[in-house]
């Protein structure tokens, strides 16, 4: 937006306290390169996990043998003898490189799905913020023309009406919340800052109740 519409987002703004291209760029920059730290961070780690469980597949080897035979002596409910004979019928394979790789991108695949799940609320949120961030420069641009073409008068009337909207804005917008609360059966948060004035005869019903 500050390349093609040379306009700083009001979040941009907000953070930096000014309008100027060569801080906001730099701290624009400086977000980037963060976040793509953070990323690559978390690649590495999850880059090296993966070669540990490659490691350890191809180092621990699986034993066959009869389910239940395998319970008991896991349990340690066989006598000595028993497990003895049951340990000869036992075989000691491990898994073939192209059978670990195999697993391994199986492992590759829950992990993606479970990133893009729960990354899923991040990418709403962003596309979001793009958008309310779009509507503020057209309000603003829309803003400079009126300013261009105002005479005193309606720039009087300008100021007057931007207080009312503001607390229309802060009005319509906590009653949306709390109808949003009411349909979720959430109580609201300043319900218990309010100290209630309502007098009961309390022979009949306890304070708590009231």
């Amino acid at each position: 937006m500050a390349i093609e519409n040379k306009h700083w987002a009001k979040e941009i703004v907000q953070r930096t306290k000014k309008r100027d291209d060569i801080v906001n760029n730099r701290f624009i920059g400086n977000e980037i390169n963060q976040l793509s730290l953070t990323v690559a961070q978390a690649s590495a780690s999850i880059s090296d996990l993966k070669t540990q469980l490659l490691t350890y597949w191809s180092q621990v080897p699986l034993y066959k043998g009869p389910r239940s035979a395998m319970d008991a002596m896991a349990q340690g409910t066989l006598t000595s003898s028993t497990t003895e004979f049951i340990a000869s019928k036992i075989v000691c394979i491990s898994l073939a490189p192209d059978r670990i790789q195999e697993k391994a991108e199986q492992l590759e695949k829950v992990i993606l799905k479970y990133l893009y799940h729960f990354t899923e609320h991040f990418k709403k949120m962003t596309e979001n913020r793009i958008r309310s961030a779009k509507a503020q420069m057209a309000e603003f641009k829309a803003l400079e023309d009126f300013q261009l073409a105002s005479t005193p008068p309606h720039w009087n009337i300008h100021l007057i009406l931007k207080s009312k909207m503001k607390s229309w804005s802060t009005k319509n917008k906590n009653r949306t919340i709390l109808l949003k609360c009411i349909e979720l059966e959430l109580p609201a948060k300043w319900i218990p800052k309010i100290a209630s004035s309502c007098k009961a005869d309390e022979s009949m019903i306890s304070q708590q109740e009231v």
